[in-house]
C-alpha cells in the first residue's frame, strides 16, 4: 500500500492505494499549510487525517510502501524535515515519508515522472522544472513585491492602474475603467482604501477584466495581457533550457489558464517542440504518481488512468 497528500491551505486530500493503482480509501480534511500553521500543528492535522484513512487497513501500523505528501509551504526545507519526522515517528512501518512544496504534485500531475515544468498561473505565478532525470529547479514565484509578472495580481493591478492613469489624464481610455468601476460598484477613485486593505485576492480579481477588455480588442488591454503573455513566454522558454531537449513537456497549473484568450496568447508565442497541456487531474494524483516512483513502481499511463478513474469513484 501507498499513501499520497495533496495538502493545501483550505483542504488536505489523502488517498490510500495499492501498487496496481486501486484505491482503497479516500479522506478529505481541513487543509495544514505548514508556513501558516507551523510544522508541529500541521502534522497533528496530517496525523489525525491520516489515522482515518488507515482505519481498517491496519492502522498507523499498517506496512506502507511509500508516503509522498506536495504541501503548501513545503518548499521551507526546515519545517519540511520537522514534519517528515513526526510522520514517520507516527508511522514506523513506513518505508518512506516524503514531502514537498505543492508545485511538485502538480508537476507529477502535469507530465508524469519524465523531465518537463508545471507552469503556475493563479494570483502568483511561478514554475517547477524537473530536467535530467532527478534534478529540481524552481523559476520565478518570487512574490509580488518583487516578481509576480503576468499573475492574477499583476493583471489586477494593471487593469486598476489603467483605470486611475485614464481618470488622471495619464493615460488612454480604455473600456477597463468602466469594466473596473463596475465591477466595485462604484468610481474606482473612491475606492482606493478598500483596495490597499482588501489585500492582494482582491487586485488578483480583476484580472478577468483584461481579458474581457481583450475580447472587445480594447488597445491597453490588450497591450496589458501581451505583456502578461510575454513574461509567462519567458518564464516557459528559461525552464526548456534546463531541460536542454525538446520536446517540451508543460503542464499547465492554475486558474488564469481557463481564459482561452490568454492561454492562446502564450502558445501563440511558442513552437511545435513545446507539448502544453492543462493539468485537469486533482493534485492528488500527481502525488500518488510521486509516491510509486519513490517505492520503485513503474509508473506507466495505464497506472495513471486506473487512479483517475478510481478517484472518480471515489468521491
Amino acid at each position: 500500500m501507498l499513501i499520497a497528500i495533496d495538502g493545501g491551505g483550505s483542504k488536505n486530500d489523502l488517498i490510500l492505494f495499492t501498487d496496481d493503482g486501486t484505491i482503497l480509501n479516500r479522506v478529505i480534511g481541513k487543509g495544514s499549510n505548514i508556513s501558516e500553521m507551523g510544522p508541529e500543528a500541521a502534522s497533528e492535522r496530517m496525523i489525525s487525517q491520516l489515522k482515518e484513512l488507515l482505519e481498517g487497513f491496519g492502522g498507523l501500523d499498517a506496512e506502507i510502501s511509500a508516503l509522498f505528501a506536495g504541501m503548501s509551504g513545503g518548499g521551507a526545507v526546515n519545517s519540511r524535515q520537522l514534519v517528515i519526522e513526526r510522520l514517520q515517528a507516527a508511522l514506523p512501518n513506513t518505508k518512506g515519508v516524503h514531502i514537498s512544496g505543492d508545485t511538485v504534485t502538480a508537476l507529477y500531475a502535469g507530465v508524469g515522472t519524465g523531465d518537463g515544468m508545471a507552469v503556475i498561473a493563479g494570483t502568483g505565478t511561478s514554475e517547477y522544472v524537473r530536467y535530467g532525470g532527478d534534478n529540481y529547479t524552481m523559476v520565478g514565484g518570487w512574490g509580488h513585491l518583487i516578481d509576480d509578472s503576468g499573475s492574477g495580481f499583476w493583471l489586477g493591478k494593471e487593469a486598476v492602474n489603467a483605470a486611475l492613469r485614464e481618470l488622471d489624464g495619464r493615460g488612454k481610455p480604455t473600456l477597463i475603467t468602466t469594466l473596473v468601476n463596475e465591477k466595485l460598484g462604484k468610481s474606482v477613485r473612491s475606492s482606493i482604501s478598500y483596495l490597499y486593505s482588501d489585500g492582494k485576492r482582491t487586485i488578483a480579481s480583476f484580472a478577468p477584466v483584461i481579458f474581457e477588455a481583450a475580447r472587445q480588442n480594447d488597445e491597453v488591454a490588450l497591450e496589458i495581457m501581451n505583456r502578461g503573455a510575454d513574461e509567462l513566454e519567458l518564464m516557459i522558454r528559461a525552464g526548456a533550457k534546463l531541460i536542454g531537449h525538446p520536446p517540451y513537456k508543460v503542464a499547465l497549473v492554475g486558474g488564469l489558464w481557463n481564459a482561452d484568450i490568454y492561454q492562446n496568447a502564450v502558445r501563440a508565442r511558442l513552437d511545435e517542440n513545446y507539448i502544453l497541456s492543462q493539468v485537469t487531474a486533482p493534485p492528488v494524483i500527481g502525488a500518488a504518481l510521486a509516491a510509486a516512483e519513490k517505492a520503485g513502481i513503474e509508473v506507466t499511463e495505464e497506472f495513471r488512468e486506473k487512479l483517475v478513474s478510481g478517484l472518480k469513484e471515489a468521491e
